[in-house]
């Protein structure tokens, strides 16, 4: 079942496009399995980029928007730069240096994106 519209508009295509991309990227879907990434593809296909879209897109490009195969060191690199770079920030005020995680409700700003 659908749980919500994502809806964005732009002065064109490619804006409306690249403010998509953008709130799949940024929206909290929190503890859902999504076709997230699937919808990123399409939005990144060439044929979708131009607007030659059908009704039967999606079974006519399948194979270029099936997912990537990722190899052992591709995914030992996402881990650790993960970790590294976005897992853990220092939060302002905390003795000593302590780290601590940031979740998605920490910065709640609003789900609208301009």
């Amino acid at each position: 079942p659908m749980l919500a519209k994502l809806i964005v508009w732009g002065q064109d295509r490619a804006t409306a496009i690249s403010k998509m991309d953008l709130a799949l990227s940024d929206f909290p879907f929190l503890g859902l399995v999504t076709n997230r990434d699937y919808l990123k593809r399409i939005l990144k296909h060439p044929q979708f980029i131009e607007g030659h879209t059908y009704t039967h897109f999606v079974k006519t490009y399948k194979e270029d928007l099936g997912p990537k195969e990722v190899s052992g060191e591709e995914v030992a690199l996402g881990v650790l730069a993960y970790e590294f770079f976005g897992a853990k920030t220092k939060k302002q005020g905390d003795a000593g240096g302590k780290v601590s995680h940031q979740t998605a409700w920490d910065n709640l700003s609003g789900f609208r994106l301009n």
